[in-house]
């Protein structure tokens, strides 16, 4: 999900649970990790293929995977263009 920093809630956590951040966010929201209570950010970590694919595996194994074929993209950022209606019709992003 995309969301304004402003708009994130924390992750639900209990007692015995800790959560750290990462990713370049943390480095352009300073403020955000204090507000999430995450016990450590590490705003140089990026996801690798290989992590994602670790990810998955477990998933995958529990048959939640489609053939290739059928798999599709998963698009989580803001729009970035309008369609020939928007336009035409004077909307802004």
């Amino acid at each position: 999900m995309v969301v304004a920093p402003g708009d994130l809630a924390g992750p639900a956590s209990s007692a015995e649970e800790s959560w750290a951040g990462a990713g370049n966010g943390f480095a352009a929201y300073p403020g955000l990790a204090s507000r999430l209570a995450l016990i450590d950010v590490d705003p140089s970590i990026h996801p690798t293929a290989q992590a994602i694919g670790e990810l998955a595996l477990p998933r995958l194994a529990a048959g939640e995977g489609v053939p290739a074929e059928q798999a599709l993209p998963v698009y989580v950022r803001h729009r970035v263009a309008l369609t020939t209606a928007e336009r035409e019709a004077g909307i802004r992003l």
